[in-house]
């Protein structure tokens, strides 16, 4: 007995239309890609069992996410099993399930009927049925050779596992995934740094900091006894003192710089140097577009493009994988 792992993802950008079935080897596994307008089902095996099967799933999403980063581009997955049911008399299912759809009886057994469009393991040899649909409207195509070379490399990687394992970067990697979907720069650029701003850790600041604030945290909260509670300057104080409790961690600013110095250690100082400056610089124009509600449009292109190559940077060096930069 042998299972296979069908995994259906949607991509942001649809295959092309002659599109043809793709069938490769990783490793051992079999993987053959189906574009099934607007999914791409992915059938990967054979596994020896089931529990073999599904513990494969998070290196399923990690390629795909790998794909992605190296594409420019994006996807979505369900990551919750498939219901599946099991039906006693196969024969008299598929006759009925034929029936509901105005077609013939097929003469063939029908051993599982699942949901389609979420992930299922399948044995092998047994016919399996899904029910769904759905409809996906996109301008870009992708080619089926291409995006299976980059599969391949992704799934031959079990490290790659840690960009679904891990949930900053899983969270970091939806943002930009859901940022291809934006209809207007403003709203993908502020995707972007967000994406950048998940993967950032908080670091408290130097201890001489810290025992200022507490003095002052001091002062706030004899000055908020004195006031009643929910009074306008009850309020304002209580603010502050949150306030006060924000910036005992480095500001968002340093962590982005500290994130690129970190994460992109293998460049040269010089091209690290720059590449932390570009990375302040594009978040700079985020606070600005946050607090005024614009910048100049050249601005703002050259933010996001910054943003970006900096988070595509990161992503990839998380991955141990290496993969050229594609701007999309």
């Amino acid at each position: 007995m042998a299972f296979e792992l069908r995994f259906p993802y949607r991509p942001n950008n649809p295959l092309q239309d002659s599109t043809k079935d793709l069938n490769f080897n990783v490793d051992k596994l079999s993987v053959s890609l189906r574009w099934r307008p607007p999914y791409v089902i992915l059938l990967i095996g054979p596994f020896d069992t089931e529990l073999e099967a599904k513990e494969y799933l998070p290196r399923v999403w990690g390629a795909l996410a790998w794909t992605a980063i190296v594409r420019g581009s994006g996807f979505s997955a369900n990551m919750t099993w498939s219901h599946v049911s099991y039906p006693e008399d196969p024969f008299i299912a598929a006759k009925n399930v034929a029936s509901s759809f105005g077609m013939p009886d097929p003469g063939t057994p029908l051993h599982a009927l699942g949901t389609d469009y979420f992930p299922c393991v399948a044995e092998i040899g047994k016919n399996y049925r899904f029910i769904g649909g759905g409809d996906l409207k996109v301008k870009l195509m992708e080619n089926a050779e291409s995006l299976a070379g980059i599969l391949a490399e992704g799934l031959k990687s079990k490290s790659i596992e840690i960009l679904y394992v891990d949930e900053r970067l899983r969270t970091s990697l939806q943002l930009y995934s859901d940022s291809h979907r934006e209809p207007s720069l403003r709203a993908k650029f502020l995707t972007v740094v967000m994406a950048l701003e998940v993967l950032t850790e908080p670091i408290p600041k130097h201890p001489i900091a810290q025992d200022l604030l507490d003095r002052f945290e001091v002062e706030v909260n004899n000055e908020v006894a004195k006031h009643l509670e929910d009074s306008v300057e009850w309020q304002s104080l209580d603010f502050l003192k949150r306030e006060i409790c924000f910036r005992r961690e480095s500001s968002l600013r340093s962590r982005i710089r500290d994130l690129v110095l970190s994460s992109l250690s293998f460049l040269s100082p010089e091209d690290l140097g720059q590449q932390a400056r570009d990375a302040v610089w594009a978040y700079d124009q985020r606070s600005a577009l946050v607090h005024d509600g614009r910048i100049p449009d050249e601005k703002l292109s050259k933010a996001y493009e910054l943003a970006k190559h900096t988070l595509v940077d990161v992503l990839r060096a998380r991955a141990a994988l290496s993969g050229p930069y594609t701007a999309v």
